[in-house]
């Protein structure tokens, strides 16, 4: 991973000092290097003094930890703005039909409705596919790290994504349609993936640091060597700016090629500004480790086997209460709550009888 070794919001912050850290360990078995105590950052980028709408505020005073949403899936669509309707299922266009589509597909009353396993939905910034004949849209999958370069609207395209690469039960092998002659095979997403909440109509603290965020981390990244982009809503406004990093399997670090620590994972920050991001594209992206102090959770799918074994494992990161005021060299990881479904905001036990009876017998 190369950073960019000059400017002065680079070099105003180096070197970086933590006052201590700890290791610890997920119920995968990983092991995470957290560095507890965020150092001293004297530079211009400093968003503190930001004013923001009345009312709205950024929590200094709730700890971070754990307060990420459960999920197991993350489907990213490509619409190429910055900002959506407060529902990203009634934007205009393929981003907002397609989202429509998956999420009546993977919600309560759906087909493909999973209580194990929840999949969280957004649009971003990317741009999508030129499509001069029909609308489309591409999609960035975690963690399986898959990039679908070109897909339509129609039910045909979410279908084969769905019951091909989301975690398909074997109650739906019966279902699996042959692959459309017009869909594009996925591909391996091999760069650090950065998502900034830009989604100012819910909420103007992220509409207002997202784009200031996004521009910093495109300054403190080589071209090429990440991709950047703008998100919708993941909950936690009160903890802006949030950032979600997702780091590729097989990621090396530094010219000796070792697998980052993170490799396969999504690390969620909050409360992150502008002096934060060379902090995390050194530590995070170009170590390997965690800033304990801006350290929302993630989500962890393992390292073992290929992209659907380590997706099946794939659950959010639980910390013990209090972990980063504990001395102690290693913790241990909790194991994961029953995850909520985070677009349908239902479990079984919320299910209507028609749906529970459904869900129940299966194809």
């Amino acid at each position: 991973m190369a950073l960019r070794s000059s400017g002065k919001a680079y070099s105003a912050i180096q070197p970086h000092v933590f006052r201590r850290s700890l290791t610890f360990k997920t119920t995968s078995g990983r092991s995470l290097t957290i560095t507890k105590g965020t150092p001293t950052i004297t530079t211009q980028d400093c968003d503190c003094s930001t004013q923001f709408p009345q009312g709205l505020r950024i929590d200094h005073g709730r700890p971070l930890i754990n307060t990420v949403a459960s999920y197991n899936q993350h489907i990213v669509i490509a619409s190429g703005t910055n900002d959506w309707p407060s529902r990203i299922e009634t934007d205009e266009g393929a981003a907002g039909a397609m989202a429509k589509t998956l999420k009546d597909m993977l919600g309560v009353k759906g087909d493909w409705f999973d209580p194990k396993y929840s999949t969280l939905i957004n649009s971003s910034s990317f741009q999508p596919p030129e499509s001069p004949n029909e609308t489309a849209t591409s999609v960035h999958l975690f963690p399986h790290f898959l990039h679908f370069p070109r897909l339509t609207e129609s039910p045909v395209h979410p279908t084969h994504l769905l019951s091909t690469y989301l975690n398909p039960l074997p109650s739906h092998s019966a279902r699996l349609p042959p692959p459309p002659p017009s869909f594009a095979p996925p591909q391996p997403i091999t760069k650090p993936t950065i998502f900034i909440c830009s989604h100012a109509t819910r909420d103007m603290r992220c509409g207002i640091l997202g784009p200031r965020l996004y521009a910093s981390f495109l300054t403190h990244a080589e071209p090429g060597s990440c991709d950047v982009g703008m998100i919708s809503h993941v909950g936690g406004h009160a903890w802006a700016g949030n950032v979600i990093v997702y780091i590729p399997p097989n990621f090396t670090l530094g010219a000796d090629g070792a697998v980052s620590p993170l490799a396969g994972m999504g690390i969620w920050y909050g409360r992150v500004e502008r002096r934060h991001v060379p902090l995390i594209m050194e530590e995070t992206v170009g170590k390997g480790r965690v800033i304990g102090d801006l350290w929302r959770g993630g989500l962890d799918a393992g390292l073992e086997g290929g992209w659907r074994e380590r997706t099946m494992r794939a659950k959010a990161v639980r910390v013990p209460a209090g972990l980063l005021q504990q001395d102690g060299d290693v913790v241990e990881g909790e194991e994961e709550r029953e995850p909520q479904d985070v677009d349908a905001r239902s479990r079984v036990g919320r299910m209507g009888w028609k749906a529970r009876r459904r869900w129940n017998r299966g194809p």
